[in-house]
């Protein structure tokens, strides 16, 4: 009695299960992150971004090191906001946003199997600027 319980059990929960399609993502791609600055009131443009924390539509797709390619699952207008991060006291383990950089925002229309590389100005980089009183 107890294992034709069992098998019963089993056979139900798999009933219970629904095949669904895996949704097909987008692929954004970020090969470098860079500052452009007005040299004689802020200095050089000089920079050390390592990672990005990535933001899609309002919904954290996480923290990545550069450069990366990754998916996101959309259709439609797509508003992406790219952070910059840098290493905390030289350390790789440990990584923060960098809140002296303005984030990276635009907004693409992204639909299943697309492909974007973000960057500005027709270059490879993503450009952003200094924030004066972050």
């Amino acid at each position: 009695m107890p294992k034709n319980l069992l098998f019963l059990i089993v056979l139900v929960a798999l009933m219970g299960c629904k095949n669904r399609e895996a949704a097909i993502p987008a692929y954004v791609t970020i090969n470098d992150f860079k500052i452009n600055t007005d040299y004689s009131s802020e200095g050089t443009a000089s920079t050390n971004v390592t990672t990005v924390w990535v933001t899609a539509n309002d919904e954290e797709l996480g923290a990545f090191e550069l450069p990366v390619t990754l998916p996101v699952i959309t259709d439609g207008e797509t508003k992406i906001i790219v952070e910059p991060g840098i290493n905390l006291n030289g350390q790789q383990l440990i990584r923060n946003i960098y809140e002296f950089y303005t984030p990276f925002t635009k907004s693409y229309s992204l639909g299943p199997g697309d492909e974007l590389t973000l960057n500005t100005q027709g270059g490879s980089s993503i450009v952003t600027k200094y924030e004066d009183d972050a």
